[in-house]
C-alpha cells in the first residue's frame, strides 16, 4: 500500500470512494434516505475539491486504486476519513489517521476534533478519541446525527 497526498486529478475517484463508503454503512446505523442524502451533498457540494486540496488530504492507493482517504483541516480537524467498503477493518484508516495525527501534533495541535458517523464511533474510540455530544444535521432536507469527538495530542 503506498500513502500519498492528495492531487487535483484525484478529485473524481475521491467523491466515488466516499460515496461508496456513505451507501455501504449498513442499514440500521443509518437509512437509506440518510445515506442518499449523505451521498448526495458530498458528490453535489462544489467546493469539496478545494476542501480536499486546501486540507491535508492523504490516500491509500493498491494497484493504482485509491482505497482510503483522510484530510486534516485547520491544523486540529479531521475532516474526512473514508475507506472502502471492500477494506473496511483493514487497518487502513488506522493508518491514515494515525499519520493525520502526527502531522496536527507537528503543527503545534494540542487537541484534535472530528465529527463522526455513529458507523465511525467505536474506530474512533479505539483509536483515543472521546465522545464530546451528538450533532444533528439537515442534509438535502433529511436529518442525520453525528458524534463529536475530541483526542489530546500534544500535552504542551
Amino acid at each position: 500500500m503506498q500513502i500519498r497526498r492528495m492531487d487535483h486529478k484525484d478529485t473524481e475517484e475521491v467523491i466515488c470512494l466516499m460515496v461508496r463508503a456513505i451507501m455501504g454503512i449498513p442499514g440500521h446505523v443509518y437509512t437509506d434516505a440518510q445515506k442518499k442524502a449523505w451521498a448526495g451533498a458530498v458528490s453535489m457540494n462544489t467546493n469539496l475539491s478545494a476542501r480536499l486540496l486546501n486540507g491535508y488530504t492523504l490516500l491509500a492507493v493498491e494497484q493504482r486504486k485509491i482505497i482510503a482517504m483522510a484530510t486534516l483541516t485547520d491544523g486540529a480537524v479531521i475532516d474526512f476519513l473514508y475507506v472502502s467498503p471492500e477494506e473496511q477493518r483493514s487497518k487502513k484508516a488506522s493508518i491514515l489517521l494515525e499519520r493525520l495525527e502526527r502531522k496536527a501534533a507537528s503543527m503545534g495541535a494540542v487537541n484534535l476534533h472530528t465529527e463522526a458517523s455513529f458507523a465511525a464511533v467505536p474506530f474512533f474510540v479505539k483509536n483515543g478519541y472521546k465522545q464530546v455530544h451528538q450533532q444533528e444535521k439537515t442534509l438535502g432536507g433529511t436529518l442525520i446525527k453525528n458524534v463529536r469527538m475530541c483526542k489530546k495530542v500534544n500535552n504542551e
